[in-house]
């Protein structure tokens, strides 16, 4: 999944996490880092401006890319959250996914009720 997504020019970097959901048990996040010159919008794919010096991304565009690329659709991430500062890592560099699931899952619990 990660390595379908960062093959996206927008996307400098991306982390997949699993978090508590009541209804599947586990629902799949994508934490996303935009590259520079690329902003984040929850407004539908058909409501976006494109241009060519303002770049967008959105959960829906993330989803149609993962479409396009074949992925399997229960793999695909149901939520996409933009991820603006580097990802928490190890002394060696390897991301500390308890530590990102852990971020996640208080920045949805708001959310939890209209997914």
């Amino acid at each position: 999944v990660e390595a379908v997504l960062s093959q996206h020019p927008g996307v400098h970097g991306v982390v997949v996490v699993g978090v508590p959901e009541l209804r599947l048990s586990e629902m799949v996040v994508g934490c996303v880092q935009l590259k520079e010159n690329w902003q984040w919008s929850n407004k539908a794919y058909g409501s976006v401006p494109m241009n060519e010096d303002h770049n967008v991304l959105s959960g829906e565009i993330l989803r149609q890319f993962c479409k396009e690329n074949n992925l399997t659709g229960f793999k695909i991430p149901r939520v996409f959250y933009p991820w603006r500062k580097a990802f928490p890592t190890t002394s060696t560099g390897k991301v500390v996914r308890g530590k990102l699931r852990d971020e996640v899952i208080l920045h949805l619990q708001p959310l939890q009720g209209r997914l």
